[in-house]
């Protein structure tokens, strides 16, 4: 299947919006309680300093993020959202997911660490940042929903990736 990695437009946020993965909105509701998933998306994508929409077989996979928390901490917040498609051919996916992040890392000279939190219900997103290379640091409540704080550094890390992204695609 040819994969194309893009910039965000509207149309790929509308299309996120109608096919995205149902844990994916349900962890933007729980951490962001009195804001619409609408929104939420709508401000990832404009705070963020690169934003790009991942394609497959002309279907959206997810949106993906990062913006500069702080010049002088040298950190970013980063961000995925996916659509049913990466549960459909999640092999596209995940032989992608790497190129996805240097791509970002190379966007974002002046980003040492990348940051952000996973709702621990959305399973299959904390296996695939764990395959990343991610860096669990903390758990924190929002809510009363637990989240798990990660980092990425400059340099990436690699693991096996999770049996559950193994299966088709």
């Amino acid at each position: 299947m040819r994969v194309e990695i893009k910039e965000v437009d509207a149309a790929a946020v509308v299309e996120l919006l109608a096919e995205m993965r149902e844990v994916d909105r349900r962890e933007l509701e729980v951490s962001n309680p009195k804001l619409s998933v609408e929104f939420v998306v709508e401000l990832s994508v404009l705070s963020s300093d690169v934003c790009y929409a991942v394609y497959g077989g002309g279907r959206l996979f997810c949106l993906c993020g990062a913006g500069m928390q702080s010049m002088l901490s040298g950190k970013a917040v980063i961000w995925m959202i996916g659509t049913k498609a990466v549960e459909e051919s999640p092999l596209v996916f995940l032989r992608n997911s790497r190129k996805l992040l240097g791509m970002i890392r190379a966007a974002m000279p002046r980003a040492r660490v990348f940051v952000n939190a996973v709702w621990v219900r959305n399973v299959l997103a904390v296996r695939w940042l764990e395959w990343l290379g991610a860096w669990f640091t903390v758990e924190v409540m929002m809510g009363d929903e637990l989240f798990q704080v990660f980092e990425f550094e400059r340099e990436s890390r690699s693991a096996s990736a999770p049996a559950e992204l193994k299966g088709g695609g």
